[in-house]
């Protein structure tokens, strides 16, 4: 029988609430150009800060968890029914360890383990090879190579959504998993907490794939940041609940170094924050005037949108992601030479940028100009190779200098990648039309 969970029900519900609270945000996709809603969650914002600081504090919690004797009642304090009795030599759950290092590479990976808060420098390289120009992993090229591919974030949250919330409720409806996972003693959440985490989860996708379909990626990044939060809350909810299952008095002691291991990072943080908010920041003023453009050309403003991005560019210039959307809306105004001069100023910026290679291959493609759009194009699909347009306006390429043979081998390529891709199909069946 598993441990009663009445007694948890305090931080169950603040979970909930903080789900309800903070989902309203990425809702408001009319307002996501606000300063107000800016604010809430861009870099070091209060979502992030209050991620990082939840993931530090629960870093605290699962290690001072592993050093507590298992208590002498029927629960093993890690979510399980158990009749064994306390150990003076502590609880010792290998996993409350594991869990305890994890949050802490978190907490740094949100912080960027210090690099702007410290100001310490960072090697030029390393920047060079994150698609944010931050230090940290989470951001780089090799797992982010496109701004909405982040391949470790997407397997991060299905690992924590199958942890927090699946096996949780797997448990509960089966009792031999149950027993299986006390004798791993591995510390389970309580079954408010994994449905909290499996509605903000599901939420997250289907606001996401929405937000994407409709082009807007802003808002897109609003719900990300958003349920990174609720993640990362959610652990801490977890380490609250082991931490009480022990039923051992909090110390006034240890109520302090708690306090204090929270506290020394987090008051600048805070103090930024408030900052921040009194006065923002410009690249605040110049996110809000990007996103302005970004309503303005969903609204099929252009003009009106290209104003705001330019905007945003007076505020704070070299924005990769700003000349980008001014070179997407020229394109499709069919203003050509305007988007090849904002395309290689991004490249001036980032040569690793593959949105902009591929772009300007299309461009020199289209132009006649069939060796510098292969160079373009190749360095495309080397910084993302599963960029399927660049592997299929290189195919247009190869068919352009007489080698139909590299030409069906891209289009293919591009139909792996993406099997709805008509164009490459109809490239494709073409070529092994004429080849017959």
């Amino acid at each position: 029988m598993r441990m009663p969970h009445h007694t948890l029900w305090r931080p169950a519900l603040a979970a909930g609430s903080v789900v309800a609270a903070v989902l309203t945000i990425p809702l408001l996709s009319r307002l996501e150009y606000m300063r107000a809603v800016v604010w809430l969650v861009h870099e070091d914002g209060p979502l992030e800060t209050l991620g990082a600081l939840s993931c530090l504090a629960g870093a605290v919690l699962f290690f001072a968890a592993f050093f507590q004797p298992k208590p002498s009642t029927d629960s093993d304090g890690l979510g399980h029914s158990n009749d064994r009795v306390a150990r003076p030599g502590g609880n010792r759950s290998i996993w409350c360890l594991l869990l305890a290092a994890m949050l802490v590479i978190m907490f740094g990976e949100e912080i960027n383990w210090g690099e702007r808060l410290l100001g310490f420098h960072v090697p030029e390289q390393w920047l060079d090879a994150n698609i944010q120009h931050e230090f940290n992993l989470h951001n780089n090229r090799f797992v982010h190579a496109q701004l909405d591919e982040n391949r470790l974030k997407f397997v991060w949250l299905l690992l924590s959504a199958a942890y927090l919330g699946a096996l949780p409720l797997l448990a509960i409806a089966v009792p031999t998993v149950d027993r299986y996972l006390a004798r791993l003693r591995l510390p389970l959440a309580s079954g408010h907490l994994a449905v909290a985490v499996l509605v903000a989860t599901s939420l997250y996708f289907a606001l996401t794939n929405r937000k994407v379909v409709a082009g807007d990626y802003p808002g897109a990044h609003d719900v990300g940041e958003t349920n990174e939060c609720l993640i990362e809350i959610a652990y801490l909810v977890l380490a609250v609940q082991v931490w009480r299952a022990l039923r051992v008095p909090m110390t006034h002691r240890f109520a302090l170094v708690l306090g204090l291991c929270v506290a020394v990072p987090g008051v600048p943080l805070l103090l930024g924050l408030a900052r921040s908010a009194i006065d923002p920041e410009p690249m605040l003023r110049a996110v809000t005037a990007l996103r302005a453009g970004d309503a303005r050309q969903r609204a099929g403003d252009p003009d009106s949108a290209i104003a705001r991005y330019q905007e945003s560019l007076a505020i704070v210039p070299n924005q990769i992601a700003v000349f980008l959307r001014m070179a997407g809306l020229y394109l499709r105004q069919n203003r050509i030479d305007d988007a090849q001069r904002e395309y290689e100023v991004v490249l001036a910026l980032d040569n690793n940028n593959a949105e902009a290679h591929a772009r300007l291959g299309a461009i020199f493609l289209q132009a006649g100009l069939l060796p510098e759009a292969a160079n373009h194009l190749t360095a495309a699909i080397e910084q993302a190779p599963r960029f399927a347009a660049a592997h299929y306006y290189l195919g247009l390429v190869r068919l352009e200098q007489k080698d139909p043979v590299a030409a069906a081998a891209c289009f293919r390529e591009a139909l792996r990648l993406q099997p709805n891709f008509p164009r490459a199909q109809e490239s494709l069946d073409r070529l092994e039309a004429q080849a017959s």
